[in-house]
């Protein structure tokens, strides 16, 4: 985990010294944004003895956002994320060598960036669809079974978040984006009477690159 965020702070001293700076604010249409962070369980349980906030490491979160720009202060964007958090090894009632908790997801998120200097804040909001599943042998192993019953659901969810735009150059920013997820998972028919809704932070740091028009 320290290695990723050292590997992130060098990409982002690399791009700001090799950035242009300029006064001008462009007039934005559309582009994307590639992101990387931690993601963290804050709420739900697995079953009577599991909290997921306690039985999960924090894990990774891997985004690629195709954005569209709304005049100079909102922006639209689809996402396809990637998330993944290990359960804690002994963890009671989850099988597996290395059993996780994973969460591809198409997520559609709206942004209001507040300033129109070189440092802008923002907020969001949105929805999306997260294709939620348990592993038994890492992100990409088996679906965990409850009773027989894949564990695993196409679940509609909602987000919320806060963050900072750093504008590198006409074309290019730094997005420091954290953000909640919130899944509405719970099915007492296939996965039991314990298993809750399920809540997840996102805490990225992404590149952003735009097409444009001078004003």
């Amino acid at each position: 985990m320290k290695r990723i965020w050292l590997s992130i702070a060098l990409l982002l001293m690399c791009l700001a010294l090799l950035s242009s700076s300029s006064n001008a604010e462009p007039t934005r249409t559309f582009g994307f944004t590639v992101s990387a962070g931690t993601a963290i369980s804050v709420n739900g349980s697995y079953n009577e003895a599991v909290d997921m906030p306690n039985a999960l490491e924090a894990g990774y979160d891997y985004d690629i956002a195709f954005d569209k720009w709304i005049g100079r202060h909102f922006r639209a964007s689809m996402t396809v994320k990637l998330a993944w958090m290990k359960f804690k090894n002994g963890t009671e009632g989850v099988a597996g060598e290395s059993p996780s908790f994973t969460v591809p997801a198409l997520v559609f998120r709206n942004f209001y960036h507040f300033a129109s200097g070189r440092i802008r804040p923002f907020v969001s909001g949105g929805t999306g669809l997260y294709f939620w599943r348990f592993n038994t042998d890492g992100v990409l192993g088996s679906v965990a079974r409850f009773e027989g019953e894949r564990q695993q659901k196409m679940s509609i969810g909602v987000n919320a978040g806060a963050g900072l735009e750093v504008v590198l150059s006409k074309n290019s920013s730094i997005l420091i984006d954290p953000s909640y997820h919130y899944i509405l998972s719970q099915d007492r028919f296939v996965f039991g009477e314990r298993f809750t809704e399920q809540g997840f932070v996102t805490l990225d740091v992404g590149f952003s690159y735009y097409f444009s028009s001078s004003n």
